[in-house]
């Protein structure tokens, strides 16, 4: 390192500490920033720009997550062995920006899958290299560390905070397109903070950043970029490629554990055990962390009542009650946690995580009873407020817990081996939810019409085409509730009623589709046809309540079954954590604020 380069950053050390957290802070309240302003709206992008049904819209969503989150795993060895952790934080950052600028431009539906790619390959890049920027900058000073990963939590809470407040209402007034920009426009800002306070990072990083920059290796990352991205835009838009791809990764992580498992030395035999069981319960978890931006945003658009004293709520930013409850919940926490270490009560980490699945249980079985009081087909928002609190409160007590799981129940020597493991396991788990959401999904063919049908309004409409006015006057509505419904017992009406709407919907053209969205209200139309057109419509939103509660209830009731089998687990993994101990794995223990950047990383 040149003196030009050291001498002011180091005339202060402490000042230099402060300023390179600054910088850290910043550059991942920016990234976050823009990654929850897109996550927010993507399931209703889909489905009201693309057209996608309910079933591809989630399993799109569940293929981009999955790709977003397991890309660190080959970002993260980059940073540290190829480009350097403060040029790969860099690169990724500049990556990003370009993904949410590409989504922002009115392009044909290939590009935007292309989009997605860009986007997954430079988070892939940028999501690891920050915390271990930051790890090096209190390197020696535990304490410190300690309170510098609590303090940069809160930027993450900051940036997702932020952005879901303002992208869904960037929606609805300016388009998708400006809300998309919204996130390309907030990593430039981090971007540029970065590139002006990096000179307070210049002691820190890794063994390339204090090399000169090789033009080559960075052409090379460049191409293997650009190629990673139309991979993954493929992968994403084939979501069949996607499923097999799941569960070809879930059979060799099931393998490849059971092989550690079996070829251990008794003292990591034990902690491999209590990690497998953990990053099983995390893969559950992130499960119920899915649902929020699949079937709890598609139960907000057609179930709950969007009037919130008078302000109409975009379906999407019920999301934003996560990061808000977790912002009040964090220091309550805190002080519970510090109150109980004080008198050596301090919750371990399998405790954490039964308690975890309790209040995820409270949360869901809230969601659940929502539709079952009352007799409305809209449900206060009220319910979400409060579902969203017992939610957040379980994401705090679990979803942080990697790699203090990792630092204290493995060998240093499969430590990284590990951690990629439980990066891949959050990265197949987001997949696995969007799966679980389609247990509640309304079949593409029923919603490329009934979505263009208003909304809990007894309204028809005048101008609709001769055949689908026909069409419609001799729908058998009955069969298709009992269709809608999945009902088994009327025998024959599934089959019936499937092979008709299947038929009839997926005929109609895009002139007719066109003529539907130029509508306007009337009562011009037969009485039978005013009569089939509001029992449709009815019978969509009565049925959509259902399949969502029951869902809801269900997920509540799995929530209840882990939360009593982490309760029964949780004696042994003492047992196997202190055998692991014993070996000397927890050495180099790390604070559990460290694993809070993975998903659900408020």
């Amino acid at each position: 390192m040149s003196n030009a380069a050291t001498t002011m950053p180091n005339s202060d050390p402490n000042r230099r500490r402060t300023l390179g957290f600054t910088c850290l802070f910043m550059i991942e309240m920016w990234e976050r920033f823009g990654f929850y302003g897109m996550q927010i709206l993507i399931v209703v992008f889909l489905k009201e720009y693309l057209g996608f049904g309910d079933s591809h819209a989630n399993l799109t969503w569940g293929a981009f997550a999955m790709m977003i989150y397991t890309t660190p795993i080959i970002g993260g060895w980059i940073g540290d062995r190829v480009f350097g952790t403060r040029r790969t934080t860099m690169l990724g950052a500049i990556i990003l920006a370009i993904g949410y600028l590409l989504l922002a431009l009115p392009m044909p539906n290939w590009f935007i899958f292309f989009a997605f790619g860009v986007i997954a390959a430079g988070n892939g890049l940028f999501k690891a290299n920050p915390n271990n920027l930051l790890s090096q900058l209190y390197e020696g000073d535990t304490v410190k560390l300690d309170g510098a990963f609590t303090i940069y939590y809160m930027s993450i809470n900051i940036g997702a905070f932020a952005s879901q407040i303002l992208t869904p209402i960037v929606r609805v007034h300016y388009g998708w397109h400006l809300a998309f920009g919204i996130s390309a426009i907030g990593l430039v800002l981090g971007i540029t903070n970065f590139f002006f306070m990096k000179k307070y990072l210049s002691h820190v990083g890794s063994k390339p950043d204090f090399e000169r920059l090789s033009i080559l290796r960075f052409l090379a990352i460049l191409a293997g970029t650009f190629v990673v991205s139309v991979v993954i835009a493929l992968i994403v838009y084939d979501v069949q490629v996607a499923q097999y791809i799941v569960y070809a990764a879930t059979a060799m992580l099931v393998g490849v554990f059971a092989y550690l498992i079996l070829k251990s030395s008794l003292g990591e035999r034990s902690g491999m055990i209590a990690t497998f069981i953990l990053i099983l319960q995390g893969l559950l978890f992130f499960v119920f962390y899915q649902q929020m931006s699949t079937s709890l945003t598609l139960f907000a658009l057609r179930n709950v009542n969007l009037n919130f004293f008078g302000y109409h709520i975009p379906p999407e930013q019920f999301q934003v009650l996560n990061p808000f409850w977790i912002w009040i919940l964090s220091p309550i926490l805190a002080v519970i946690y510090n109150r109980l270490g004080k008198h050596d009560k301090d919750l371990n980490i399998a405790s954490k995580f039964a308690v975890g699945f309790v209040m995820l249980a409270v949360g869901f079985l809230i969601y659940g009873v929502s539709g079952h009081v009352g007799s409305a087909e809209l449900v206060s928002p009220w319910w979400m407020v409060s579902g969203y609190f017992f939610q957040s409160f379980g994401e705090l007590l679990i979803s942080g817990l990697g790699l203090a799981m990792v630092a204290r129940f493995v060998a240093p020597r499969l430590r990284g081996f590990i951690m990629g493991g439980w990066l891949l396991t959050t990265g197949i788990s987001q997949f696995f939810g969007s799966m679980v959401a389609n247990v509640a999904s309304v079949p593409d063919t029923i919603g490329k019409v009934v979505r263009l049908l208003p909304a809990n309004e007894k309204t028809v409409f005048t101008q609709l085409p001769t055949s689908l006015t026909h069409m419609l006057s001799n729908f058998d509505l009955g069969a298709f509730r009992y269709w809608l419904a999945g009902d088994p017992v009327t025998s024959g009406a599934l089959s019936k009623a499937s092979k008709l709407v299947q038929h009839k919907f997926s005929n109609l053209s895009e002139s007719v589709q066109h003529t539907l969205q130029q509508l306007t209200p009337a009562s011009d139309l037969p009485q039978t046809t005013q009569h089939a057109l509001v029992q449709l419509n009815q019978n969509f939103y009565h049925t959509t309540l259902t399949l969502y509660t029951n869902l809801f209830l269900v997920l509540g009731i799995v929530a209840v079954g882990a939360a009593l089998i982490s309760f029964a687990l949780v004696p042994y993994l003492k047992r196997l954590g202190k055998h692991a101990s014993g070996m000397n794995f927890g050495s180099a223990m790390l604070p559990e604020h460290e694993a809070g950047d993975l998903p659900g990383d408020r």
